[in-house]
């Protein structure tokens, strides 16, 4: 199955957020991936059409902007017709398209949703869901709701500042019905240390984010 949207940054990301927590909902092993222009020439499309995990069936893939560069393209595009006819689901993201790239991924994908303007940026609104998850130390919960952030537009920094924030409320307040003091203190220290980790190990801040969720 394919989704595609596109057009007005703010109402496409919704729509995307809104389909992604519907399916996650109905198929929670999902495996999901968020692909970035970061990311696409490194992805090898005929292991993720063909792909099936021991502790899932259906994987979701979305690829968020990541058709501006004709190389780009040319990994993505010619795999439309399996995606549409895929058991895994697809979303692709596309906040500028051409009339071209319109009529292409219209003309294969299950559902398109397309906005026609693009209206003003506002800043998106905080997302506290990560730091509700992390206090109920729930790992999944906390991974999907920093992909969800980060698909919202917020920016890696902004999801780690809230968990730090949130790390350093537990201990202080001393809500430690889930997390052990030791526990929770531990957190801090890994929390602190997370960018500079990031940086000397060459890991994207956003990747970084999702392993410690998983690793909760």
């Amino acid at each position: 199955m394919l989704y595609v949207f596109g057009g007005d940054e703010n109402k496409s990301r919704a729509r995307l957020r809104a389909a992604l927590e519907s399916l996650v909902r109905r198929a929670p092993l999902a495996n999901v991936l968020r692909v970035t222009d970061e990311d696409i020439e490194t992805i090898d499309m005929e292991n993720i059409l063909v792909a099936q995990g021991l502790l899932f069936a259906k994987r979701i893939v979305i690829f968020d902007n990541v058709l501006k560069e004709k190389s780009a393209q040319k990994t993505l595009l010619p795999y439309m017709g399996e995606m549409a006819a895929s058991e895994h689901v697809f979303f692709i993201l596309e906040e500028s398209l051409t009339a071209g790239m319109r009529k292409q991924l219209t003309a294969h994908a299950t559902k398109a949703e397309l906005a026609e303007q693009k209206e003003q940026k506002g800043k998106p609104a905080a997302d506290w869901s990560a730091t509700n998850a992390l206090e109920r130390r729930d790992g999944n919960a906390l991974w999907l709701a920093i992909v969800k952030a980060l698909l919202g537009g917020a920016s890696p920094e902004q999801v780690h500042g809230q968990l730090f924030w949130k790390a350093k409320q537990i201990l202080l307040t001393q809500r430690l019905h889930i997390w052990s003091q030791d526990d929770v203190r531990r957190l801090v220290g890994e929390l602190a240390a997370l960018p500079h980790e990031a940086r000397r190990r060459g890991v994207e801040m956003e990747y970084a984010l999702e392993r410690f969720a998983l690793e909760i």
